[in-house]
């Protein structure tokens, strides 16, 4: 059986603006990955994606899959911040709904992004670097 894509949602979720403009490229990348994984290299069969294959062993090719997906939504997060940043100061949604844990004294205890950010370079000096287009994969 095939992979099929999931229908996706966007009314009244959380950041819904930025995420109708933002969210299909991301998705539309999720979903060649996970086809090319599930339909084929799990089962051991090439089925190239953005220069990424099959590898010699199915624990080989769960690992790249785990990489490559894991780095689709960190881009998407840098992406998101990057479209909140961008629109008028007024509209912007709150750093602190999506970027910074705090505690109790309001102190950041995480900056999500930040994270982001290094997790995409440590991959990127690993080698795994994937391009998410403006209108899918």
């Amino acid at each position: 059986m095939a992979y099929k894509p999931p229908v996706r949602n966007f009314d009244r979720v959380q950041f819904e603006e930025i995420r109708r403009s933002l969210d299909k490229r991301f998705n539309d990348a999720h979903d060649g990955l996970t086809a090319a994984y599930y339909d084929h290299w799990r089962n051991g069969r090439s089925r190239p994606w953005q220069g990424y294959d099959v590898q010699p062993t199915n624990d080989e090719s769960k690992a790249l899959f785990d990489k490559l997906h894991g780095l689709i939504f960190l881009l998407r997060d840098v992406a998101f911040h990057d479209a909140n940043m961008s629109l008028p100061e007024a509209e912007r949604y709150s750093e602190d709904a999506y970027r910074y844990d705090r505690d109790e004294q309001g102190q950041i205890t995480r900056d999500r992004l930040q994270e982001s950010q290094d997790s995409i370079e440590r991959l990127r000096v690993e080698g795994i670097e994937v391009t998410i287009a403006e209108t899918g994969e």
